[in-house]
């Protein structure tokens, strides 16, 4: 799975598109993958799929909820990690992936 998967870590949403990112694990998911290795971190199952896709839409939506309120992007570092996330690896990729996320939020709320 590469760096498509991370189990019970944040994923670095930064280096890529959430969007296919979510498009690829689902394809997976259809696959009925019943173990699936990450290349960083413990081997997972097919529901750890459905948990980063949950992941990835979970930070989409605080971030645009936060381009439709005008908050800048400097107040992503106040907002706290979700409670189903809280106690992951890596958690010091939440604020730049919430910052990452609510910059596409930001430049898509001003093209409507």
């Amino acid at each position: 799975m590469g760096d498509l998967l991370f189990v019970n870590m944040h994923p670095y949403l930064s280096d890529g598109s959430p969007e296919e990112w979510i498009e690829v694990l689902s394809k997976f998911q259809t696959l009925g993958v019943q173990t699936a290795v990450p290349g960083h971190g413990p081997v997972g199952r097919s529901v750890d799929l459905s948990v980063v896709i949950e992941y990835i839409e979970s930070l989409e939506t605080i971030a645009t909820d936060m381009a439709k309120s005008g908050k800048p992007r400097d107040e992503a570092s106040c907002q706290p990690v979700p409670s189903r996330f809280e106690t992951w690896w890596f958690s010091n990729f939440f604020v730049p992936n919430l910052e990452f996320l609510l910059k596409r939020a930001a430049k898509a709320t001003q093209e409507k």
